[in-house]
């Protein structure tokens, strides 16, 4: 069990871990109570970013497993807005593979954080949902075209038991992106849902 507070700048965060690469295994984390706010680099709520390792051929590898975990109600996970490689995610931050290799298995998670995504970390834009921002992984290195129009993917991600959490933070509908044919795999934010978070953890 995790609560912290964790505040940095230029470099990537997590509450767990900032840097992961190669092959790596995160297991039974439940973390409430806490605060994760960064300045341009990736934000995670476990790891801030993943990214290949090499061996000693040279060759990249990267397998990421994240089971039994759990971010509560009381989470909360930011970054400042207007830069892309500012990513913010309730697992991971971003992905960032140029080779294409990493894969990441999730299971019997249960994400319920709160990505201060259009209030920047210590700002009032209220008006801007954040650009890279997912409750699973900010930014997935991946993107496809689909009816003309670039958007993220992540065939890399396998989910078994997976149940994501929106409360009030998500119930607004003003978003200023649009993919306007660019390369970007911006995101487009519609109106929030609101969703009943849960009260009783299956894991603590």
């Amino acid at each position: 069990m995790i609560d912290a507070i964790v505040t940095f700048e230029c470099v990537e965060i997590g509450i767990v871990v900032g840097l992961a690469q190669g092959n790596c295994n995160f297991e039974s984390i439940f973390i409430y109570d806490s605060k994760i706010a960064n300045y341009q680099r990736p934000t995670g709520g476990i790891v801030g970013e993943i990214s290949p390792a090499f061996d000693k051929e040279g060759n990249p590898y990267g397998n990421f497993t994240f089971k039994k975990i759990m971010l509560d109600t009381s989470v909360v996970v930011g970054t400042l807005w207007g830069d892309f490689d500012a990513p913010v995610g309730g697992i991971i931050g971003a992905r960032w593979d140029d080779y294409d290799v990493t894969t990441v298995r999730m299971e019997t998670c249960d994400i319920a954080c709160e990505l201060d995504v259009y209030n920047d970390v210590t700002s009032t834009y209220q008006w801007y949902a954040y650009r890279r921002a997912g409750m699973l992984i900010g930014n997935t290195d991946t993107s496809e075209t689909i009816d003309g129009r670039t958007v993220a993917t992540a065939k890399f991600l396998t989910c078994k038991d997976v149940d994501v959490y929106y409360g009030d933070w998500a119930n607004y509908n003003y978003c200023q992106f649009t993919n306007n044919n660019s390369s970007w795999p911006w995101v487009r934010v519609q109106a929030g849902e609101n969703c009943n978070a849960y009260s009783n953890p299956r894991y603590g």
